[in-house]
Formats: structure tokens, C-alpha cells, sequence
């Protein structure tokens, strides 16, 4: 992608970031667009994407490393591959044409099905991202949270590439300071009363120690309930003692698993 730079984000943020962005422009010959209307995404994941890619696109140079992009010529347009891992396992981001998608989509799921995958929808690619501990932007992380409260800060900042806004707080935090709350992985002893609205509480011995932000069932021989919250400095150590409050007043155990995943932040 010559001359430019293709920034990918979870539905919403779109006018936001370009306002943000257009704030910083002065004099550089730059211009800001969005391509939405003109390219649409698929995103191919799990240990045998690679396979479908190279079935799909004989020729292509898969990219190695983790957003790098390869780019394959149409007559329509460019399709343009980013390694992309969403849910722990290996995966590729497709930015087709908009009017190619409705053919590519097609062969593609031939060589999804040929590999035994299928398409899925975002009820199963939740279950898969809190399975894996991967966070979700505009739902377990916000502009409200500091990136080192995500447990991303080693995937996603780079302390050696100069000024940039904002930086003078994150940095302060990495040498001399800690944060209050950290997101972490979870592993229920089971779900919560189902009826009403479930408290987003956690709790240990009494005191509030954190807040639930995503919690799945994953199906499977032994059912797993899982999820992501953060949790308060004060209780990290203490791996076996949360709860989270069901509406009818009903405790539920809690374990910590860790950090969440970097290999595959959705936002």
C-alpha cells in the first residue's frame, strides 16, 4: 500500500477518528477518507487459513508477520490481505472491492469448506474472541481506559518512535507509576441467574473489586463460562476469591485466568 495507511476499527468510531485525525493536519498533503463505501472486510481465521489463501490466490506472497499486508491485483481494484489472528489462532483480514465482494465471497467460502471451516456469525466469533481472552473495543476497553489498564501497552505502543499525543501520561505510568485496575481473563463457576439483569459486579470477600465487561458460555464436552472484567490492583493476587453477583443475590465464583490475549485485539 504505497503513500498510505488503512486504519481498520469496530463499527462507530468511523467520524470520530476522522474529526480527530483532521485536528492534526496543517500543511501536510494529506487526505483523509473513508473507503467503506467502496471496499467491504471478510475476515479468515483459524490454524488453517493460510491454506484457504493459497488456494484461493495460488500466486500470493502470504504476509509472515502479524499486520503485514500482500496485496492481490484485480481488474476492479486491489484485494488487499493483512495478517490479522482475531481469536488466538491464526488469521487474515480480506479488504475486497465492493464490487467484486459477492463472487469473492463466494469462492471463498468453497475454500473455507474444502479446509472443513464454514461461515459464522457474531454470536460464534464472540464466543471464540472471550474463549481466546481477546478484548473488544466499545466493549471491554473504551477512551475512558488507559492502554496499560488493557494489558496491551507491549502489542500496542511503542516507546521508541518519538512525540506523539498523549504520550507523556503513558509513559509517566510506565516508569513511575502503576494502574489502578487491570482486564483480565476470568473463569466462572457458572452463569448467573439468567432472569433480569445480571450485575456486571465483582466482589471479594464483601468489598467491590472489579466490573464484568463480556462473559460467554463456550459449548463443548466440559462447558466452560468465561469472560473478560477488570479487576482492582488490590485483588490481582487473589486468584480464587471473586464473585459475581447474580440478580437474585446469588454468588458466583470467579477465577482469574491472566492478561488478555495479544494476538488478536478486536478493534
Amino acid at each position: 500500500m504505497k503513500d498510505e495507511i488503512l486504519l481498520d476499527f469496530e463499527k462507530g468510531y468511523t467520524q470520530t477518528i476522522m474529526q480527530r485525525l483532521q485536528q492534526y493536519l496543517v500543511s501536510e498533503d494529506v487526505e483523509i477518507v473513508d473507503p467503506s463505501e467502496i471496499y467491504t472486510l471478510f475476515s479468515l481465521q483459524g490454524p488453517k487459513s493460510p491454506q484457504v489463501l493459497k488456494n484461493l490466490f495460488p500466486d500470493i506472497v502470504v504476509p509472515e508477520k502479524t499486520w503485514h499486508f500482500s496485496e492481490v491485483d484485480n481488474d476492479d481494484g486491489a484485494v488487499y490481505i493483512c495478517r490479522r489472528p482475531r481469536f488466538g489462532s491464526d488469521g487474515f483480514d480480506l479488504f475486497v472491492p465492493e464490487s467484486i465482494q459477492e463472487g469473492l465471497r463466494l469462492q471463498l467460502m468453497a475454500a473455507v469448506e474444502l479446509q472443513g471451516g464454514s461461515e459464522v456469525g457474531q454470536l460464534a466469533s464472540d464466543l471464540a474472541r472471550i474463549q481466546a481472552g481477546v478484548p473488544k473495543m466499545g466493549v471491554d476497553m473504551t477512551s475512558a481506559n488507559l492502554v496499560q489498564e488493557t494489558g496491551l501497552a507491549s502489542s500496542m505502543i511503542s516507546f521508541q518512535k518519538g512525540c506523539y499525543i498523549g504520550q507523556e501520561v503513558i509513559s509517566r505510568i510506565r516508569t513511575v507509576g502503576k494502574v489502578n485496575k487491570s482486564l483480565c481473563r476470568l473463569s466462572l463457576e457458572s452463569l448467573p441467574s439468567s432472569s433480569g439483569e445480571m450485575s456486571a459486579v465483582l466482589t471479594a470477600d464483601g468489598k467491590e473489586a472489579g466490573t464484568l465487561t463480556s462473559l460467554a458460555k463456550i459449548p463443548g464436552q466440559n462447558t466452560q463460562i468465561m469472560g473478560l472484567g477488570y479487576v482492582k490492583r488490590a485483588f490481582l493476587e487473589d486468584f480464587d476469591s471473586l464473585c459475581l453477583i447474580g440478580n437474585e443475590g446469588n454468588p458466583v465464583k470467579a477465577r482469574i485466568l491472566g492478561q488478555p490475549s495479544t494476538t488478536g485485539i478486536n478493534g
